[in-house]
């Protein structure tokens, strides 16, 4: 696919300092250009260098265990998942998980388990509790479509992917976890945010992006 000839967006507004996170065994905040490290407290050291995932208002963080890999279908390991809020040089341990999607709201996260002795999550129902930055549970957990995980919280409802993509092209669903039913589906989630999903229907053809649907309308790009 060729690239856009040209590109829109809103410019950063100009700064003789920028502050990065920056994924390490020992994560840090790294300050420019006076090349100045803060070390993250709160974080043990991870064998292996942590994961990230952007949640309004800060980042989830999982360490990387050590040990035995996962056979391709099986879930990943139990481990703790910490929450850095923005500038902020303290994690806090939020509780255990074996992964997690980012909440429809500033702070929210999912955490999502699997049945004891689960070797195949493709056919597995997963269970999902969300949780806020400060580790309190909202609400009961609730039990995942079979084969499906959490993608992104999407305004009251969850966009689900597939835990294996076969063929063809890869349908996401949208779940209302209240009502337990699919709102509508997708073919080729390219991404999700708290408000909106893009997603592309054939090769070559136009991005879509839409509106949760508890925000607004859907919005279709033509070819």
């Amino acid at each position: 696919m060729d690239e856009p000839a040209w590109l829109r967006g809103h410019p950063m507004p100009a700064s003789e300092s920028l502050r990065l996170l920056v994924a390490a065994r020992d994560p840090v905040w790294f300050d420019s250009p006076s090349d100045v490290s803060q070390t993250i407290a709160g974080l043990p050291r991870s064998p292996f260098p942590y994961s990230f995932t952007r949640v309004g208002g800060g980042w989830a963080v999982l360490p990387s265990p050590k040990g035995r890999a996962c056979q391709p279908d099986c879930p990943g390991p139990m481990v703790p998942v910490y929450f850095i809020p923005d500038g902020v040089k303290t994690a806090r341990c939020l509780g255990e998980t074996e992964g997690l999607s980012p909440g429809g709201g500033r702070g929210l996260l999912w955490l999502q388990t699997y049945p004891r002795d689960t070797t195949d999550v493709t056919v597995a129902a997963a269970t999902a509790t969300q949780v806020t930055s400060s580790g309190r549970r909202l609400g009961p957990p609730v039990r995942l479509q079979a084969g499906y995980g959490i993608q992104q919280a999407v305004g009251g409802d969850l966009l689900l992917a597939p835990d294996s993509e076969g063929p063809g092209p890869v349908t996401f669903k949208l779940w209302d976890p209240r009502t337990r039913r699919v709102v509508r589906t997708f073919a080729n989630v390219i991404a999700a945010s708290p408000t909106q999903v893009a997603w592309g229907i054939c090769d070559g053809c136009a991005v879509h992006p839409e509106f949760g649907r508890d925000l607004g309308l859907i919005i279709s790009a033509g070819r």
